[in-house]
């Protein structure tokens, strides 16, 4: 089953287009609790992954036309160990590459000397 580009996007345009207001709202959410979660590293351990599985469940329903809400960004805690612990594992990963990637290019500087 493949896809045009055009073809995929008119798709998503007519699934999107009746919950719009809602998706931003979501977002909107999402964002404002990421900019909270991001300001201590302790929070973003326990509460990042379970947000992010709420908002990707929130999207994957909008784009079935099913009915979504605010609270559908909140599901994502109904399973908050398997959630929490994937989002903590991210986030020490992501960690761990930004680090590393930062310590390699500052030995490759031609000033690290």
């Amino acid at each position: 089953m493949n896809f045009s580009r055009k073809e995929l996007k008119a798709s998503a345009k007519k699934h999107f287009r009746a919950k719009y207001g809602w998706l931003l709202l979501v977002n909107l959410i999402y964002s404002v609790l990421s900019a909270v979660f991001y300001g201590t590293s302790l929070l973003v351990l326990f509460l990042t992954g379970p947000v992010k599985v709420g908002l990707n469940k929130t999207l994957i329903k909008a784009s079935k036309e099913k009915d979504v809400s605010v609270k559908d960004i909140f599901s994502g805690f109904k399973r908050y160990g398997p959630n929490m612990g994937a989002g903590a594992l991210i986030t020490v990963f992501s960690a761990c590459q930004g680090h590393l990637s930062a310590s390699h290019r500052s030995s490759e500087s031609p000033h690290a000397r």
